[in-house]
């Protein structure tokens, strides 16, 4: 757990997203300056959050997360001869 000295911790939350496309991801907990903690996802720029509490903090960011991962079908522009597939890790 972090202490109130500044220090940060690395912490694994899982992204559910159904069964087989579970997946784990490093998140960086930081103690606020007076209280709670910020919590950020280095691998998901801007992906960021925050809880009075660690616990709080990794449900937030839990919904960042799958929010920051979300598809937007506006966002995907694909030729009507591409292969879409999925993998696990």
């Amino acid at each position: 757990m972090p202490n109130r000295g500044g220090a940060c911790e690395l912490s694994t939350v899982r992204a559910e997203g159904g069964g087989e496309d579970d997946m784990r991801i490093k998140v960086v907990l930081e103690p606020g300056e007076e209280s709670g903690y910020t919590v950020y996802v280095p691998s998901l720029p801007g992906c960021i959050s925050e809880g009075e509490t660690v616990e709080g903090a990794l449900a937030n960011i839990r919904e960042a997360i799958a929010l920051y991962l979300e598809p937007v079908e506006d966002d995907q522009v694909l030729d009507e001869n591409a292969l879409v597939q999925r993998i696990a890790q």
